[in-house]
């Protein structure tokens, strides 16, 4: 792929994870089809000029939502990058009011049910929400995260089926120098973390996250069908960097664990 396509500054658009450009956040099955850039805290990026707007990390579903979920599904949720000023209000953090709601009976005998959905941090800007009791098979709304509710359907049959996360195996990592479109134009020099997988992922969305001593330093969200994903760049155009997120020093041990769709994350293998 091409990790250095250039970026337009537009309302309304995120992100992808190699850099380039997506439709609105809430497009399910597109949502998985990018491999999340993650920035570093302590390296600061170019200074944004005139030309950029302001980017915003924000929480994005990445768990598929089209076919029905097994009730005792859980959801992974990733900072991603976009342009909506419109969900500013939940920027950089994982909101704590996220529930699964809908209502019960008919008439003036209808109530709301609602299943708060705890968060579970994973680190390196990816987490886990999962409810607080097991939904009943049928229609819900996940609310909370974005200004628009999203329909879940819960069911026993024909649901998502999710392996649980194997630990990765033959992941190669690859710490140097990447070629990226500058806040200013043209083209600069990076330092990136990339990895390659030995296979391409077939079935839904899942993550790597790769721990360097130990804690989550960079992670990426990998679509159906990509073998390789940027975790990490210390230049991201006309973003700030995600806080909490590094490239690994010299000497660092390094580890590297896949997490599901369901954001059941597997043990760790060392680098």
């Amino acid at each position: 792929h091409e990790p250095a396509a250039a970026l337009r500054s537009v309302a309304g658009h995120s992100m992808r994870m190699d850099g380039t450009v997506r439709g609105m956040r809430f497009s399910p099955p597109v949502l998985a089809a990018f491999a999340l850039l993650l920035g570093i805290m302590a390296h600061a990026p170019e200074r944004a000029d005139a030309r950029c707007a302001r980017a915003l990390w924000i929480p994005t579903l990445v768990t598929p939502t089209e076919q029905p979920l097994p009730t005792q599904a859980t959801f992974l949720v990733a900072m991603m990058i976009e342009w909506d000023q419109q969900n500013q209000a939940v920027e950089g953090r994982f909101p704590e009011d996220a529930a699964l709601v809908r209502r019960v009976g008919e008439g003036d005998a209808a109530t709301e049910e609602r299943i708060a959905l705890r968060v579970v941090p994973l680190g390196a800007g990816l987490a886990r929400y999962e409810p607080a009791s097991r939904p009943s098979e049928g229609v819900y709304q996940l609310t909370g995260l974005g200004r628009r509710p999203r329909d879940i359907t819960f069911a026993s049959r024909g649901a998502l089926r999710v392996p649980a996360a194997r630990p990765p195996s033959r992941v190669v990592l690859d710490v140097g120098p990447m070629r990226v479109q500058g806040n200013r134009g043209g083209v600069v020099t990076t330092r990136a973390v990339r990895a390659t997988l030995p296979a391409p992922v077939s079935g839904p969305p899942t993550a790597l996250i790769a721990y360097w001593e130990g804690e989550a330093g960079a992670a990426a969200v990998v679509p159906h069908g990509v073998t390789e994903v940027v975790l990490f760049r210390e230049s991201i155009h006309c973003a700030s960097p995600l806080p909490g997120t590094r490239a690994p020093r010299a000497g660092d041990q390094r580890e590297l664990a896949l997490v599901d769709a369901f954001g059941r994350v597997s043990r760790r293998v060392r680098q």
